[in-house]
């Protein structure tokens, strides 16, 4: 799989996409690791597993920052630092980045949407002035997911009827709601 991966990744774009079809999970992964290997290319550094591997370890950073982020904005600094960390070095997430797959990106998408959903539930009417920032980037982090992943939409679906029915549970069932 990894080494697919890395051979479809180093075609041309209209290439990676015609033969991205033969997969069954959305081109969005390819697409983003063409890049990042081009991006590695132009200063010098050839194309390898390790390299594409890479591009995962970046998604799980990214992850990490924005589950402090995310975490930041309804607790204490050392709180979120401690979530953040523990999110990090969750055993599954760890293995997705170690693999030159797609399942680091989908990860990186569904739990950014996941922290989004949580923190507009948590959300007082002081907080809600930036709701609209929240709703964007739940819709990028879903792309992501969903572009990477086939089955990343079901897990999304699973987090909006969670949020749902919390939200129920938590304000009832008002006209507002």
């Amino acid at each position: 799989d990894e080494v697919f991966s890395l051979e479809l990744a180093t075609k041309d774009l209209p290439e990676l996409v015609d033969l991205a079809q033969q997969d069954v999970h959305p081109p969005m992964y390819y697409v983003s690791l063409h890049f990042w290997l081009g991006m590695w290319k132009a200063i010098g550094v050839e194309p390898s597993i390790l390299l594409a591997r890479s591009l995962n370890i970046f998604s799980w950073a990214v992850l990490v920052v924005g589950a402090f982020l995310a975490m930041k904005r309804r607790s204490r600094t050392l709180e979120a630092a401690l979530g953040a960390t523990l999110v990090g070095l969750l055993p599954g997430a760890v293995q997705l980045t170690q693999d030159a797959r797609s399942y680091g990106m989908a990860l990186l998408g569904t739990t950014l949407a996941f922290l989004v959903l949580v923190l507009d539930l948590t959300a007082t009417d002081r907080t809600r002035r930036t709701h609209w920032i929240s709703w964007a980037v739940f819709a990028l982090a879903s792309l992501v997911a969903t572009s990477s992943h086939h089955l990343s939409w079901l897990v999304l679906i699973a987090m909006v009827i969670a949020w749902l029915v919390s939200s129920v549970i938590l304000n009832g069932l008002h006209p507002r709601s």
